[in-house]
Formats: structure tokens, C-alpha cells, sequence
């Protein structure tokens, strides 16, 4: 919808058509919302097909908006790194976890890389 004021750059007599405030906003949420429509489409499509095409899931995960939501990562990763889901082993115990012998270095180099992190910035 556009808003018509009197007063344009010439004077008072002059009619001048100005866009509504936040119509360009909301045209521009509107093209963005049906891009991603479109691309979520688009990735289902490619993983509905068998064998499952992964240059086009590639290209999507490294354009603009990447994957989009984690439905759809949880969906896509395993494609691109070629694992199949139904056949992992169950996670270990956390006793196990624990116990080995790379867990302590885990926690320290993930304590250390926290310090580098601005004080009261939310992690997670």
C-alpha cells in the first residue's frame, strides 16, 4: 500500500506517492521467508532420492542460511560424511568415558578455550 502526502520536494501543491514505513521490511521478510521455503523443499527432495545426490546438499549447506534448523542438519550430516546412522554403536557408559585415558586432557583443553571467551558470555 503506498500513502499519498501532499508536499513533495517542489512544494504544497504537489501530490507524492511514499511507501508505507516497514513495507519494504515486510516485502523483504516475506522473499525471505519463501527462499527458505524453497530451499527446505529442496533439500528434502534430495534426500528422498536413492542414491542421495550430495553436491547439491554441499552447495546448500554452504549458501547463504546454511542448513536452516537442525531438523534438517540431523538429516544432511550423516549424508556428507557418509555414515549410516542405523549402524552406530551406542555410546559408551560414563563410567567408561570417564575412565579413558583422553578424557582429562578433553576437560582441560575445554576449560582452557573458555578462558579465551569474554567474561559473562553465555556458552551453550
Amino acid at each position: 500500500r503506498v500513502v499519498m502526502q501532499r508536499g513533495g520536494p517542489r512544494g504544497w501543491g504537489e501530490t507524492v506517492a511514499r511507501p508505507r514505513p516497514g513495507r519494504v521490511h515486510d516485502e523483504a521478510e516475506r522473499d525471505s521467508e519463501a527462499k527458505q521455503k524453497r530451499k527446505v523443499a529442496e533439500i528434502y527432495q534430495v534426500l528422498n532420492n536413492e542414491p542421495v545426490d550430495i553436491a547439491p546438499l554441499r552447495r546448500m549447506a554452504i549458501s547463504e542460511g546454511g542448513l536452516l534448523m537442525d531438523e534438517i542438519r540431523c538429516k544432511v550430516w550423516p549424508r556428507l560424511l557418509n555414515v549410516n546412522i542405523d549402524k552406530l554403536l551406542p555410546a559408551p557408559e560414563e563410567e567408561l568415558r570417564e575412565n579413558s585415558k583422553d578424557y582429562q586432557q578433553v576437560l582441560l583443553d575445554v576449560r582452557r578455550s573458555l578462558r579465551r571467551f569474554p567474561p559473562g558470555m553465555l556458552i551453550g
